[in-house]
C-alpha cells in the first residue's frame, strides 16, 4: 500500500491522536527558539499511523495535518531518537513554519548600543601593543603632548623568538623609560 493512500485511512478518533509539541517542531524543523512551551493550538494535528512501545514510550510513525489536510510524515524509531519529519511538499513546510512563527514571543534585543552622534570624538588613540604600529603612526604618536619621532629600532631577544620594539627619540632619559614600558610591557 503506498503512503497517499494509508494517509486516507488515518484513523482520526481520540484513541490515535498524538500530543503536538508546537515548541519542539519549533526547534528541531525550524530552528526557532523563542516560541513558548504552554501552546494551546488545534490547526495542527497528529495521528499515528503505526506505533509501538520502546521501553516506557510509544515511537513508531506519525502523520501530521493543518486544518485537517495532511502536510507531513515523521518516524522515531526509538525513545531517545528525534522525530524525524518530511514534508509533503515545499508548500506544506512553509504553511506549517508560518503558523509556528504566529507563537513567537516577541523580545527585546537589549544587545545593542546606540551612539551618540553629538559626543566630541578626540582624534588621539591609544595603541597597547608595539605589534599595533603602522609605518602611518609614527609621525603622530605623542606622549605627554610631545611628538615623538621614530627613527631607531632595536631587537628583544626572547626564547620564543626575537620581537622586534621601536624605540622613540625623546628629550628626557624618563620619557625613553615610559616609552619603552609601554611597548614593551615592562
Amino acid at each position: 500500500m503506498k503512503l497517499k493512500e494509508l494517509m486516507d485511512r488515518v484513523d482520526k478518533s481520540k484513541q490515535f491522536e498524538c500530543g503536538v509539541s508546537i515548541y519542539e517542531i519549533a526547534e528541531n524543523e525550524f530552528n526557532i527558539f523563542n516560541i513558548d512551551y504552554n501552546i494551546e493550538q488545534t490547526r495542527l494535528t497528529c495521528f499515528w499511523l503505526g506505533n509501538w512501545y520502546c521501553t516506557d514510550s510509544y515511537v513508531g510513525y506519525k502523520i501530521y495535518f493543518f486544518d485537517d489536510k495532511p502536510v507531513g510524515v515523521t518516524i522515531q524509531e526509538g525513545r531517545k531518537d528525534s522525530e524525524h519529519f518530511e514534508w509533503l511538499s515545499k508548500e506544506s513546510y512553509k504553511i506549517v513554519k508560518q503558523y509556528i512563527l504566529t507563537f513567537l514571543i516577541e523580545q527585546e534585543d537589549e544587545r545593542f548600543i546606540i551612539t551618540d552622534l553629538e559626543e566630541e570624538f578626540n582624534e588621539d588613540y591609544t595603541i597597547h601593543f608595539n605589534s599595533q604600529l603602522f609605518d602611518y603612526h609614527k609621525d603622530k604618536v605623542t606622549l605627554d603632548g610631545n611628538k615623538i619621532e621614530f627613527g631607531m629600532h632595536f631587537s628583544i631577544k626572547e626564547d620564543a623568538g626575537t620581537r622586534t620594539v621601536f624605540a622613540g627619540i625623546i628629550r628626557s632619559q624618563d620619557d625613553i623609560k615610559k616609552v619603552l614600558s609601554l611597548m614593551t610591557g615592562i
